[in-house]
């Protein structure tokens, strides 16, 4: 006798969010807007599931489904001038029955994900004129 098992994978509405923040120079002054900065959502298999903009705030923002599981994002492109972060912020989506349109999740525990100037060095060297 055969028989049929269902499994049924959850899936959760989810709203994910996260702040971006550029170093400021010595003088307080940011080194242009968010114009081109990209998350990428991935689950635990490294599928990029979607990609996140930051708006001119800094603000990231997901809302949809997920599956129950551990999912991380990690910056695709921030703006010209600034180091692109390589960090991986991971999360993890759980089942919640209690009724919730969507579950909040704030990603690096609301600490906003900093990205630094690209620092060079000038030479200068001096010939004395003979």
């Amino acid at each position: 006798e055969m028989q049929y098992f269902h499994l049924d994978n959850k899936k959760q509405n989810v709203a994910i969010s996260f702040i971006k923040e550029l170093e400021k120079d010595s003088y307080g002054i940011l080194n242009g807007e968010f114009n081109n900065t990209f998350f990428g959502l991935y689950d635990e298999a490294d599928n990029l599931l979607t990609e996140i903009k930051v708006d001119e705030n800094g603000a990231g923002k997901y809302v949809g489904q997920l599956d129950e599981g551990k999912y991380y994002i990690n910056e695709l492109q921030t703006e010209e001038g600034y180091i692109l972060s390589d960090l991986k912020y991971n999360f993890e989506v759980q089942y919640d029955n209690s009724g919730r349109e969507n579950i909040e999740i704030v990603v690096n525990d609301g600490d906003a994900i900093v990205n630094e100037f690209v620092k060079g060095k000038i030479i200068i060297n001096k010939k004395r004129e003979k």
